[in-house]
C-alpha cells in the first residue's frame, strides 16, 4: 500500500511539473504545421511538402526519452518548448527550402522577398520547394549528415513567419488565422473537385470506348444481307 501510494505521489509530481510548463500535443503539432500551411493531406496527390505521417515522426522523435511508461507517460504524448524547436530542426529534413543559391538565382536579397514575389505571381510557388518535381528528399541521408542545420532551419521559419502573419505587421492573431485557414479549406475543396472531376471524366471516357467496343462486335456478326442461318448463298 506505502509502494502504490508513492508511485501516486511520484506521478502527480511529475504530471505538475509537466503542467507548469507550456507543452503541445500531436493534435497541436500537426495543427500548428497545418496553419503554417506545410502540411498536406493524405489523399492530396500533389504533395510535395509534408505529410501527418512525416510530421508525427518529427514530433515523436523530438520527445524527451521517458524510461517509466507508468509514472512518466503524459511525457510520450506531448513535446516541451525544446522538443517543439527540435521538431522544426527535424522537418528541415523532409521539406525542401531554398538556399542563399536558390534566392540569388531570382535575385532576391531574402526569402521575406521571394515569399512576396511568389505571392503577387512574379515567380513560381515551387520556388519555395525547390527540385520538387526533380527528386525526393532523402531524409535518411540528411538525417544522419554533419551539416550544419542552422541555414534550412532559417529558412524554415521565415516561411513559417510569412505564411503565418498574412498582412505582414510582425504580429500574428487569430483572425490572421481564421483567413488563411478559410483560405487553405477554400483550396483543399478546388483540388478534391478537380480529382473528382478527372474521375469523372476517365469514367465518361471508359464508358464510350467500351461502347464503340460493344457497337463494332455487335456490327462485325451481324449476318450479312441475303444469307439466311449464317451460311454464305450458293454460287450460280
Amino acid at each position: 500500500m506505502a509502494a502504490a501510494e508513492d508511485d501516486e505521489s511520484a506521478c502527480s509530481r511529475s504530471n505538475s511539473a509537466e503542467s507548469a510548463e507550456q507543452m503541445m500535443d500531436l493534435d497541436s503539432w500537426l495543427g500548428f504545421l497545418d496553419d503554417c500551411g506545410i502540411l498536406t493531406p493524405d489523399d492530396d496527390e500533389d504533395n510535395d511538402e509534408l505529410g501527418p505521417a512525416q510530421a508525427t515522426w518529427c514530433f515523436v522523435w523530438s520527445q524527451d526519452f521517458v524510461t517509466d511508461e507508468i509514472l512518466r507517460g503524459h511525457s510520450q504524448q506531448v513535446i516541451n518548448f525544446v522538443g517543439f524547436v527540435e521538431a522544426l530542426a527535424r522537418l528541415t529534413c523532409f521539406i525542401r527550402l531554398p538556399d542563399k543559391q536558390s534566392l540569388a538565382s531570382y535575385n532576391m536579397s531574402s526569402f521575406e522577398e521571394l515569399y512576396a514575389a511568389v505571392e503577387r505571381g512574379d515567380v513560381d510557388a515551387e520556388a519555395l520547394h525547390p527540385g520538387g518535381d526533380v527528386d525526393t528528399v532523402d531524409w535518411q541521408s540528411k538525417i544522419r549528415s554533419v551539416e550544419p542545420l542552422g541555414e534550412p532551419l532559417d529558412m524554415l521559419l521565415r516561411l513559417v513567419t510569412c505564411r503565418l502573419d498574412t498582412n505582414h505587421d510582425m504580429d500574428i492573431d487569430e483572425e490572421e488565422l481564421k483567413i488563411s485557414r478559410a483560405y487553405r479549406r477554400a483550396v483543399r475543396a478546388k483540388k478534391a473537385e478537380e480529382r473528382m472531376e478527372a474521375q469523372r471524366h476517365y469514367m465518361r471516357e471508359r464508358l464510350a470506348m467500351t461502347s464503340q467496343a460493344a457497337g463494332g462486335l455487335s456490327s462485325s456478326s451481324a449476318v450479312p444481307t441475303g444469307v439466311k442461318g449464317g451460311k454464305q448463298p450458293a454460287m450460280a
